[in-house]
């Protein structure tokens, strides 16, 4: 995955360019090639959590744990803030800084400038919105209210789907810094239960006492291959950049009262369209 050739203006004037990692990279752990940040959460199929069943003691994978909840009327996601410059966005959330976020539906979150720069927070897919950050002027605070849902779509059509595209099927945000910043990427997933986690370093995930009943396991991972990309036509500089359909592995499973179930997933076969 090539660094993108990112650029900036400095006080007097003169335009530098810095080389940066690709926002979407692929965080591997050798050799057994667990795959960090990425998305995992359950869909409830034929049942509403909100019945909250009886409880099983345990889902993981590799029996580690990361993302524990205690039961389904757990509290809320830990708060977000939204940390901008003019290399990145990043995601604070439970002490840590990296590009992926967990959030519950028309949550507030904190947006912290840590520069002198001018910036734009942009929001595309689930929700959709635009909020300037002029310089001096954070932190702020927003809420995320999600589009509505777009459950007609065929599957096959649905899967073709950029993160960006209104008419996606999963609950994710796609956010950048609309400045001129395209090399800039973060997302948010949207979830009103606690059964959703961002994998660790080593790729690994754990929920405690999940309600018994059929589950849909979805697995997702933000697609690294530009579809397009816009210019500014004063200077033809890349101004935006958008990606293709990201990797997404759905999985249906069963949960038993008191099991513990362990999964092993190969995101592998889920190849980028």
């Amino acid at each position: 995955m090539p660094d993108c050739m990112a650029w900036e203006v400095t006080v007097a004037g003169e335009l530098h360019f810095h080389s940066i990692p690709h926002p979407n990279r692929l965080v591997l752990t050798l050799p057994h090639g667990g795959l960090a940040e990425t998305f995992v959460w359950l869909q409830p199929l034929g049942m509403s959590t909100a019945s909250a069943p009886t409880a099983t003691r345990s889902i993981t994978s590799d029996n580690l744990p990361l993302a524990a909840s205690s039961h389904v009327s757990a509290p809320a996601h830990p708060p977000v803030c939204l940390h901008l410059s003019t290399r990145a966005v990043q995601v604070e959330q439970n002490g840590q800084r990296r590009r992926l976020g967990i959030i519950s539906p028309g949550t507030s979150i904190t947006i912290h400038a840590e520069d002198e720069a001018y910036h734009v927070v942009a929001g595309r897919g689930a929700a959709f919105f635009r909020w300037t950050v002029p310089v001096g002027c954070s932190p702020l605070y927003r809420l995320v209210v999600p589009r509505p849902a777009h459950s007609s779509h065929p599957h096959a059509f649905a899967a073709s789907l950029g993160a960006d595209d209104p008419r996606t099927p999963y609950p994710i945000v796609e956010l950048f810094d609309d400045a001129g910043r395209y090399w800039t990427r973060a997302y948010l997933l949207m979830c009103n239960h606690p059964y959703a986690a961002v994998t660790d370093a080593a790729g690994r995930f754990r929920w405690t006492e999940v309600p018994a009943g059929e589950w849909e396991l979805i697995v997702w991972q933000p697609s690294w291959i530009v579809r397009r990309q816009e210019r500014d036509p004063e200077t033809t500089r890349v101004v935006r950049q958008f990606f293709t359909a990201p990797l997404v592995l759905r999985r249906s499973i069963h949960v038993e009262a008191g099991q513990n179930l362990e999964l092993r997933l190969d995101l592998s076969a889920a190849r980028p369209p």
